[in-house]
C-alpha cells in the first residue's frame, strides 16, 4: 500500500497504530521516534519524496511542503494524549477489527 494512495485504508492502518500507541507506552516512544519504520513495518510504502513525523500536541492529520525543499513534503501524524472516555478494551478492538471503528474513535 502506497501512502499517496488509498488514504482511508492509510488512515485505518495509521489509526491502528495510534491506538496501540496508548496502549503501550514503549511502542509509542518507538512510534514517535520511527514512525516510518512503524508504517513500513504495517505494509505502507512511504513515497521518496515524503517525510512523516509524529506530533503529539497535534490533533489533525497534515501534510506540507517542506520549508527547506520544496519537492519534498512532510506527513504529520498527530498523537494527541489518549481520550479519557477510551478504554483498554475498546483500543484493543480498533486494533483488531475494521475501520468504520477506527474512523469512530478517531
Amino acid at each position: 500500500m502506497i501512502l499517496r494512495f488509498n488514504w482511508l485504508e492509510n488512515f485505518d492502518t495509521i489509526g491502528r497504530q495510534i491506538a496501540q500507541a496508548w496502549l503501550d507506552e514503549e511502542f509509542r516512544q518507538y512510534f514517535i521516534q520511527n514512525p516510518e519504520e512503524v508504517l513500513r513495518n504495517v505494509g505502507i510504502v512511504i513515497p521518496e519524496e515524503l517525510d512523516v513525523q509524529v506530533d503529539t500536541s497535534a490533533f489533525f492529520w497534515e501534510v506540507q511542503e517542506d520549508p527547506n525543499n520544496p519537492c519534498r513534503a512532510i506527513f504529520t501524524i498527530p498523537l494527541s494524549p489518549r481520550p479519557e472516555y477510551v478504554s483498554d478494551e475498546e483500543l484493543r478492538y480498533v486494533i483488531e477489527h475494521d475501520r468504520s471503528v477506527v474512523m469512530c474513535i478517531f
